[in-house]
C-alpha cells in the first residue's frame, strides 16, 4: 500500500487502502484502526471484502457516478464502514471512497434497528421527562445524541441520526450487504 499523503492546500490526510474497479478507497482518519479495535476477532480481509462489495453495490444500483454518503453494513458480522463517495479533488472525473471510521456490531444497532424506543431512552437520558420524550418522538424533531468516542467520530464526519414527526431519518444511506 502507498504511504500516508498530505496535501497542504487541502489540509486533508488520507491513506489509500484499496484500489478496485478504477476507484480508490482512502482512510482519512482511523477507520482501519477502529476496525481492529472494535472487531478484534474479524480478519482484515473481511473489512476489505466489504469495501469491494460496497463498490459493486454502487455499480449494481447505478450510483457509482453520484456523490453520496453511506454506511455499508456487513450482514454476517454486523459491523459497518462509513464511506463518503465523492469526486477526487485531483481528478474530478473519478469518484472515490473516503472512510473515517468503522462502527462495531454493537454500535450499528442504532442504525439498523428503526426503534423509536431507543430515541425515547436517549431523550430521557438527556433530561426530558418520559412524556416529553414520547411527544418529541411522535410529533417533534430531535437528534440522537451518541456517547463517547462514537459521538466525536460521527460529529467530525457530520453523520446524524434523528427523528422527525415520528419517522427515523438519517443524513446518509444505510446499506446492508450479505455475506460480507
Amino acid at each position: 500500500m502507498e504511504k500516508l499523503k498530505h496535501y497542504k492546500s487541502l489540509d486533508e490526510y488520507f491513506k489509500p487502502i484499496l484500489n478496485y474497479r478504477g476507484h480508490t478507497v482512502a482512510d482519512i482518519d482511523h477507520s482501519i484502526e477502529r476496525f481492529k479495535e472494535r472487531m478484534p476477532n474479524v480478519n482484515y480481509f473481511v473489512y476489505e471484502r466489504l469495501l469491494k462489495k460496497a463498490i459493486n453495490w454502487l455499480y449494481n444500483n447505478k450510483k457509482e457516478g453520484i456523490e453520496d454518503r453511506y454506511i455499508f453494513c456487513s450482514k454476517q458480522h454486523g459491523f459497518g464502514i462509513q464511506l463518503e463517495w465523492r469526486r477526487d479533488r485531483h481528478n474530478p472525473k473519478v469518484l472515490n471512497g473516503y472512510t473515517a471510521t468503522t462502527l462495531s456490531n454493537n454500535e450499528m444497532k442504532y442504525f439498523t434497528k428503526n426503534d423509536k424506543k431507543v430515541f425515547v431512552e436517549n431523550f430521557v437520558k438527556a433530561g426530558y421527562s418520559l412524556k416529553e420524550s414520547e411527544n418529541i418522538v411522535n410529533k417533534g424533531f430531535g437528534r440522537f445524541e451518541f456517547e463517547g468516542a462514537l459521538k466525536e467520530e460521527l460529529k467530525s464526519i457530520h453523520y446524524n441520526l434523528y427523528i422527525d414527526e415520528g419517522s427515523i431519518r438519517k443524513d446518509f444511506e444505510l446499506v446492508t450487504l450479505p455475506e460480507a
